[in-house]
């Protein structure tokens, strides 16, 4: 028998593309991990001090990091913070996939002008704006945070020296249907919703940067990731980047190269990721030629080539399509059990007690409620839920019932602690409204411990017409629950005494 290594068998077996599994065997395939170094992003500890943002316009062609322009830089950061920190103080960074999309469009080069920049002060005293921002964060123990602390440098906390990744290929760690690779020619850091892509020196960057961002990667990707809770989106990462499968940029055909060098530059030119293949198949025309380099760089012809992607196509719709007809069933499932109620989070014991209450609500009687009058007359009794109630009725001062720290209150009579007695089982909570009435309090309990007889005679008749066996009783238990809290709602009188 095999040993069993942790691999993540639905995606391979069950949800990827089958002509994956055969690619993955080609031995023109090779482990990206074999290729390059491949690190999680920044998991700074204290991401609303580190990471700041812009409320100015940077000047054109400012450089940023140590030895970057004696420019000053007006930003918001903390608890909203403004002020302004140099321009070698921070450095570009990209915090989440959306940063890379603009007009809709997701774009393919990490800009030099991003959004928001990670504080990366030099190891000196801080001055000016930095040393105020620096002290409102202190003021309230964001260096005391335990990953701060472990990735900060051992003189200067706000310095943080573990972890800062700035690769040149980035990567989602949680991607859908587009698998894309994102040039990051101006370094900028990357935080931990990515994953670097730093090539080997024996390793041309371009040409592994192409090939990650062609639809062979899009689709062996599958094979190694963890699909989350929307159907088409899966986790890939650093361990699971490593054992991806990709066309081995080393031994590519060399009068491939060119073509496959030539989209790339495409890409770059207009800044926007190629689209994989839709449920039709359908690509456009800068993802084929990609494609179609690649696949004669793996050493076929132009037809046999042309033939393995079109396969590759048709294989990566097939699992789309079917990933999308089960997204939008489950949509529709979702608005129906809206309109019904439920939450996806609902058990099926639950469903069925709902189903077996709403059966049996309009007849049930909500206690005490319905046996109250308008007139009736209260006495409020403050106690705590832990009281303890004799097992039958004491001989010796029948109104009294022991309450927390041993303390004792005098209802007056055995009616009226058994009143608080069902008050306590229905969940209600202090202060108590009692009936002053005795006989009346012994009237609602006869009614209560009927109706509560009741309640579940009627509610294990419904609850046979979904569930059977063992499930019965936990519906009716639950069913019984449901009309508790509907006696709570109605509430328990009009405390006046």
């Amino acid at each position: 028998m095999s040993r069993y290594v942790g691999r993540p068998w639905r995606s391979r077996f069950l949800r990827a593309p089958k002509l994956a599994l055969e690619l993955a065997a080609n031995p023109a395939f090779v482990p990206l991990g074999d290729l390059a170094d491949v690190t999680l992003g920044l998991k700074t500890g204290a991401d609303s001090f580190f990471f700041v943002q812009p409320v100015e316009r940077v000047p054109t062609g400012t450089r940023f990091g140590e030895g970057g322009s004696r420019v000053e830089v007006v930003v918001r950061g903390y608890n909203g913070w403004e002020g302004p920190i140099s321009a070698r103080d921070m450095l570009p960074v990209v915090r989440n996939p959306h940063e890379l999309i603009a007009d809709g469009r997701r774009s393919f080069v990490v800009g030099r002008r991003t959004v928001a920049f990670y504080l990366y002060p030099r190891p000196r005293a801080p001055r000016d704006g930095l040393a105020d921002y620096i002290e409102r964060a202190v003021h309230d123990g964001v260096h005391q945070t335990a990953l701060v602390r472990s990735n900060a440098d051992p003189q200067w906390w706000f310095r943080q020296v573990r972890a800062l990744v700035r690769p040149a290929w980035v990567l989602p760690y949680n991607s859908a249907y587009d698998y894309v690779a994102w040039d990051n020619p101006a370094r900028a850091v990357i935080n931990g919703r990515f994953v670097g892509v730093e090539p080997r020196p024996a390793v041309d960057s371009d040409l592994l940067g192409a090939i990650l961002n062609s639809t062979f990667v899009a689709a062996t990707r599958l094979l190694e990731g963890v699909a989350t809770g929307a159907e088409g989106a899966y986790d890939v990462g650093p361990p699971a980047a490593r054992s991806m499968r990709i066309p081995d940029p080393r031994h590519l055909a060399p009068a491939a190269r060119p073509s496959i060098l030539s989209a790339l530059a495409e890409m770059r030119a207009v800044n926007e990721a190629a689209p994989a293949p839709d449920r039709e198949a359908q690509v456009g025309d800068l993802r084929h030629r990609l494609d179609l380099a690649v696949a004669v760089g793996l050493g076929l012809g132009e037809g046999d080539a042309a033939a393995l992607v079109g396969r590759l196509y048709e294989s990566y719709a097939r699992w789309r399509g079917a990933v999308e007809e089960v997204e939008a069933a489950v949509r529709v499932n979702r608005r129906v059990a809206h309109r019904a109620g439920t939450t996806r989070g609902e058990s099926p014991i639950q469903s069925a007690a709902r189903r077996t209450w709403e059966a049996v609500a309009p007849s049930a009687r909500l206690l005490p409620r319905d046996l109250l009058r308008p007139t009736d007359d209260f006495e409020r009794v403050v106690t705590s839920r832990r009281v303890r109630f004799p097992a039958q009725t004491p001989l010796f001062e029948p109104g009294r019932v022991e309450v927390d720290g041993g303390t004792t209150v005098d209802l007056g009579s055995w009616d009226r602690v058994i009143y608080l007695s069902m008050l306590v089982a229905l969940g209600f909570q202090s202060p108590y409204a009692i009936p002053k009435d005795h006989a009346q309090a012994d009237a609602v309990v006869r009614a209560y411990e009927a109706e509560r007889s009741d309640v579940r005679m009627r509610a294990e008749a419904v609850a046979r017409e979904f569930v059977a066996g063992r499930d019965l009783p936990q519906v009716v238990e639950a069913a019984e629950q449901l009309w508790m809290r509907a006696c709570r709602a109605a509430g328990m009188g009009d405390i006046r005494g």
